[in-house]
């Protein structure tokens, strides 16, 4: 008869955790976050520009197919937002590809030519991402890069200066975009450094697009989450440099 009751005082005292053993196991838990945070950053950190990529990679081959498949003129509008003007409150990029309905379709639509966008693909965001200058990549992507600040065709620029406000619907609001850079496809498949001029320019040998993970539009000086989209005027062949 004493044997059951021994057996349930020791099965009594086994039950449960001290205070010292569950002290234990949460520093043991807590270390292991410390150590695991800072690389789960860092992948969260390259997996926004591996976002921005696959993106930008997507707006520019779907408008190329379109133009050649439609036998039309197709752009890429591609703007930095600041984080007072995002819904997520950083740096978002926005990629938007339309088309023109102006008299000369390969001209940008404008108020003033009577003309409007018609969006062949949905408003693009992407958080925590910015287009930047070319050459502030890092070394390892501008080094690499088949054209140098000293080509006179290079297209290394974040902005298109004489860039004209774009009209586009987006459900029943009409907006008004000044896009940092557009990007135009021609049937014929080329790709064109286009300003929003009046006449059409010829197609650049590379179209350069500089990518970076930005806070308030810069980019830490030792940033390894970067890379340059570069198209080829003449094909429209897309590739991509990473560092």
């Amino acid at each position: 008869m004493r044997a059951p009751h021994c057996f349930s005082a020791r099965s009594k005292r086994s039950q449960g955790f001290t205070l010292v053993e569950l002290m234990l196991v949460l520093g043991i838990i807590l270390m292991i976050l410390g150590l695991v945070a800072p690389s789960m950053g860092g992948i969260l950190k390259g997996k926004k520009i591996e976002q921005a990529i696959a993106s930008v990679n997507t707006a520019l081959e779907s408008a190329r197919m379109e133009a050649i498949s439609q036998n039309s003129y197709v752009w890429v509008g591609v703007l930095n937002v600041a984080p007072a003007n995002a819904s997520s409150g950083q740096d978002e990029l926005w990629l938007l590809n339309f088309k023109s309905t102006a008299p000369s379709p390969s001209r940008v639509p404008t108020e003033s030519s009577g003309g409007k966008s018609i969006p062949v693909s949905p408003l693009t965001r992407i958080e925590g991402v910015s287009m930047v200058k070319v050459d502030t990549l890092p070394k390892t992507v501008f080094d690499v890069l088949p054209l140098t600040a000293q080509d006179p065709n290079a297209d290394l620029s974040a902005a298109e200066d004489s860039a004209t406000p774009i009209y586009w619907t987006n459900g029943d609001k009409k907006k008004d975009t000044t896009f940092t850079k557009l990007v135009l496809f021609t049937p014929r498949g080329e790709a064109i450094r286009d300003s929003g001029t009046l006449d059409l320019p010829s197609p650049a040998p590379y179209i350069c697009i500089g990518l970076a993970q930005t806070i308030n539009g810069r980019m830490p000086p030792t940033t390894k989450d970067a890379a340059a989209v570069i198209v080829s005027g003449f094909s429209g062949r897309i590739s991509t440099i990473r560092p």
